[in-house]
């Protein structure tokens, strides 16, 4: 992956023993190769399956950015709302000049 050939990379993860492909490395690791690519859908998949990040903003924040992107924005600020609950003000602050995130603020555009 760090050569940038994230098709590549891939590969080598389906190489992982079947169980332990659920491992938070791995997975982890998958979610980089699927945003470096921008398939927001799979990396909202994968990041919904990382329970052992629930305590962290970023990832509910990333979600977010994903969400709205992909039009779903009542699980944008689902995702954003719990990411400034962990973060606190300096997630919203960053989250106002987020341009992947505006449509969160817009209302009436559902």
């Amino acid at each position: 992956m760090e050569l940038g050939n994230h098709e590549e990379a891939n590969e080598e993860l389906e190489l992982i023993d079947a169980p332990l492909r659920a491992h938070p490395d791995v997975l982890e690791v998958r979610w980089l190769i699927h945003q470096k690519v921008e398939n927001w859908e799979l990396c909202e998949n994968i990041g919904t399956a990382l329970d052992v990040f629930k305590k962290e903003y970023l990832v509910r924040y990333n979600m977010a950015c994903y969400a709205c992107v992909l039009g779903n924005k009542e699980e944008a600020r689902g995702l954003l709302s719990k990411a400034i609950e962990l973060g606190g003000d300096a997630v919203k602050t960053q989250a106002l000049n987020d341009p992947d995130l505006q449509g969160v603020w817009v209302s009436g555009e559902e």
